[in-house]
């Protein structure tokens, strides 16, 4: 509950930021640090179990557009069980449009990371067994400063018996990127660097490994 208020009382340095966090159990831990502009930033975290940590830091532009614009960052991470770890980082750049990304852990000990630079990226990672590891870029830092690195998506599910590996490099326009891990010990690696990129890559079985 401590951790959850002093989450809540950061004050945002613009107006319409939202932040929500919830917390139960012992030794849960949720820093959320969010930079708005006047159309703002939005995040939720959720964690139930023991030992959890999640961290959020949003930033945008600093334009609404008109005031007709979306939320230009939204960030959920929900955690279950013990020990997981998430940390997500979003910066929107030259454009007002939406970044978005979504991360839930349900088993124990899972470490998921997201990096979204540039706008309209969108980013999903479900960890539903034990010990995965996801690790998501999206755009480029310089590139964003002119607006070229948008548009991303990327979706990775891992389940069976866990223990899987994924990392996802996006730093082009408008590419897209499905990863599903089933089994156990599965390893994937993803670059894109071009525009308009599809890739999807399945795995069940044991140790596999892949490179795209």
């Amino acid at each position: 509950m401590t951790a959850a208020t002093l989450a809540l009382a950061v004050p945002a340095f613009a107006d319409n930021s939202t932040s929500t966090v919830i917390q139960t159990n012992s030794g849960n831990a949720a820093t959320v640090d969010q930079t708005g502009s006047i159309a703002g930033a939005n995040s939720t975290v959720d964690q139930s179990g023991a030992n959890n940590e999640a961290f959020v830091t949003q930033s945008d532009d600093g334009s609404d557009f008109g005031g007709t614009a979306p939320p230009i960052n939204e960030s959920t991470i929900i955690q279950s069980g013990d020990g997981n770890t998430a940390n997500l980082t979003q910066d929107t750049s030259t454009l007002q449009l939406l970044s978005s990304s979504y991360i839930e852990q349900i088993g124990d000990d899972n470490n998921a990371s997201v990096t979204q630079y540039d706008d309209a990226q969108d980013s999903t990672i479900t960890q539903v067994s034990d010990l995965n590891t996801a690790n998501v870029t999206q755009g480029d830092q310089t590139l964003a400063l002119t607006d070229e690195s948008y548009g991303n998506t990327s979706s990775i599910l891992q389940g069976g018996l866990g223990g899987h590996f994924a990392e996802v490099s996006q730093s082009g326009l408008q590419n897209e990127s499905t990863i599903e891990q089933f089994g156990e010990g599965n390893t994937i690696y993803v670059a894109q660097l071009g525009e308009f990129n599809i890739s999807f890559a399945s795995q069940d079985g044991t140790d596999q490994y892949a490179e795209i």
